[in-house]
């Protein structure tokens, strides 16, 4: 059996446990007291006055409905008065013998604004959607800052999967925009993620007018006019002011307090879409219209696809002898659908499902 160890209480903590205790049960008593002195911490373009609003049936839950602040002063501009010269970024690269790139508050400020500026010069407002398709580079953590000052949505996208997935995650979120890099590495080996891009939208309609291309390899890729752009030819060091953000105009009426939600209403039909998650949560997806059972498969493919989206992985279950599939066919047992990224054993299984179908 294993020993429970007493937790080392030092002079140094921050926090003891009686303080701890004491915190905890104040966030009991007086919820919205309590957060609104830890909202202190961070630096409020307007103050908020209400710490949360919470309903759990339907589930809606906010914080700091009425403040406004910027994310990315919070993380970045903050700490130029007193910490410009300390580190705030460490980059490890792919290659163990590679050169280790340590950025200070100061230089990551510059980059994030020369990113915000290229993002603006190709068309990003405020409430756009940008996807971001990158390899492990510095310049993937520059965009997420540079997109929170511009108060635009980002979706971040594994840069290991393949052109349909990442289609379907464009369309999903909507997005206007990708940033990516002409290719990644992984172990040494090229991954050709610009190519990904372009098989993406081009074989699939998306709203992309717009692709930021960071050159990480100096691989020779193709390029699009009017829609593909270098990062180095756009970007600035103009000034670039923090966008003012709020969760009641901002999150929702722009998209992002939807975006992030871990419930997701993926399609509009009649027929409750079960989603099995690692953690054992469940996303109940309602659908609309009589379908017979092979569009039935094919819209729970799709949707499986969007789930993933949000970083729901797993796999999807439809329901047992549902009457409203149709009038001459249900739901026949529990079909697995794996999510987009390509997988040999779901592969077999979804061959399986059309031959069935």
């Amino acid at each position: 059996m294993s020993e429970f160890i007493e937790p080392l209480q030092t002079d140094k903590t921050n926090c003891t446990a009686a303080q701890y205790q004491a915190d905890y049960a104040r966030s009991l008593s007086d919820p919205d007291g309590f957060w609104l002195e830890q909202a202190k911490r961070l630096d409020w373009i307007d103050r908020p006055t209400k710490g949360g609003e919470w309903s759990f049936d339907p589930v809606e839950i906010k914080w700091f409905v009425d403040g406004t602040l910027n994310l990315c002063h919070n993380a970045v501009d903050r700490h130029l008065a007193d910490n410009s010269g300390k580190t705030a970024l460490i980059f490890e690269p792919d290659d163990p013998d590679g050169a280790v790139r340590r950025l200070t508050f100061a230089a990551l400020h510059a980059e994030v604004i020369r990113m915000a500026n290229a993002l603006k010069a190709m068309g990003v407002t405020k409430g756009a959607r940008v996807t971001l398709y990158m390899p492990m580079v510095v310049e993937g953590v520059v965009a997420m800052l540079a997109c929170a000052r511009l108060g635009a949505v980002h979706s971040v996208v594994f840069g290991g999967f393949s052109p349909e997935a990442l289609a379907g995650r464009i369309i999903d979120c909507d997005s206007h925009f990708v940033i990516t890099a002409d290719e990644g590495l992984r172990g040494g080996k090229p991954i050709a993620l610009k190519a990904n891009v372009d098989a993406a939208l081009d074989e699939h309609d998306t709203p992309v007018r717009g692709v930021l291309v960071v050159k990480h390899t100096g691989a020779d890729i193709a390029m699009k006019d009017g829609r593909d752009h270098w990062y180095a030819d756009l970007a600035s060091d103009a000034d670039c002011p923090c966008e003012p953000m709020n969760l009641r105009v901002d999150g929702e009426a722009q998209g992002g307090a939807a975006h992030h939600r871990r419930l997701w209403r993926v399609d509009r039909d009649d027929v409750p879409l079960r989603v099995r998650l690692p953690a054992r949560r469940r996303v109940l997806v309602q659908r609309r219209h009589r379908l017979d059972h092979r569009a039935q498969l094919r819209h729970l493919r799709a949707a499986a696809q969007r789930c993933d989206a949000g970083d729901l992985r797993g796999r999807a279950q439809l329901s047992r002898s549902r009457p409203l599939l149709g009038d001459h066919c249900q739901a026949q047992g529990q079909h697995l659908l794996h999510r987009a990224d390509r997988n040999p054993r779901a592969d077999a299984r979804r061959r399986q499902l059309r031959n069935r179908a």
